[in-house]
C-alpha cells in the first residue's frame, strides 16, 4: 500500500522545486526565438521580443551549477518523477540562458549540456507513461551522470573567464 502523504522534508523539497520551475520558466522567456529548436520555421512571424538577459555568463554558470547539483541530489524513490522533471526543466532553462551568453569558444559545451538535459527530460517523460519503472531507473541514473560530466567540463572551461565564481 502506498503512503501518499507528504512529510515536512518532501513538502519543503517540493516547494523548492516549484520555485525553481517558476525561475526556469522566467529564464526561458529570455531566450532568443529558435534557440536549439531546429524545427522552428525560419519564416515564422516573430512574437513579442524576449525579455533581455540581465545576468552575466559567470552568474548564469553559477546558477546552472546549482541547478545541476540539486538535480544530482534527487532520490527518485523519495522525490518521484515529477520532482526530477521540475529540476530538469529548471536546469534546462538556465542552460539555454547560458548558451546565449557564452562565446563561441564555450558554446559547444553549453549545447552538449542542453542536449543531455533534453535527453533526460525525454527519458523521464517516457517513464512517466509506463506502469513500471524497471530498467528506466538505470537510464535516468546514466543520464544524470552524463549531465554531471557535461557540467563539469563546462565549469572547468569557464574557470578562466570566471575565476571568482565558485
Amino acid at each position: 500500500m502506498r503512503n501518499h502523504s507528504l512529510t515536512r522534508p518532501s513538502l519543503a523539497r517540493t516547494s523548492l522545486l516549484l520555485l525553481a520551475l517558476l525561475f526556469a520558466l522566467s529564464a526561458c522567456r529570455a531566450l532568443p526565438p529558435g534557440f536549439l529548436a531546429p524545427s522552428a520555421a525560419p519564416d515564422a512571424t516573430p512574437g513579442p521580443s524576449p525579455t533581455p538577459i540581465t545576468k552575466t555568463m559567470c552568474e548564469s554558470g553559477v546558477e546552472l551549477r546549482t541547478d545541476i547539483e540539486f538535480l544530482r541530489s534527487l532520490e527518485l524513490r523519495e522525490d518521484g518523477l515529477v520532482s526530477v522533471l521540475v529540476a530538469v526543466d529548471s536546469a534546462l532553462g538556465e542552460a539555454r540562458t547560458l548558451g546565449t551568453l557564452v562565446t563561441e569558444e564555450y558554446r559547444p559545451l553549453a549545447v552538449d549540456l542542453v542536449l543531455s538535459l533534453e535527453n533526460l527530460r525525454l527519458t523521464v517523460d517516457e517513464l512517466s507513461r509506463q506502469e513500471t519503472l524497471g530498467a528506466g531507473i538505470a537510464t535516468i541514473g546514466e543520464s544524470i551522470a552524463e549531465i554531471g560530466t557535461a557540467m563539469d567540463a563546462l565549469t572547468l572551461e569557464l574557470r578562466d573567464p570566471c575565476p571568482d565564481e565558485e
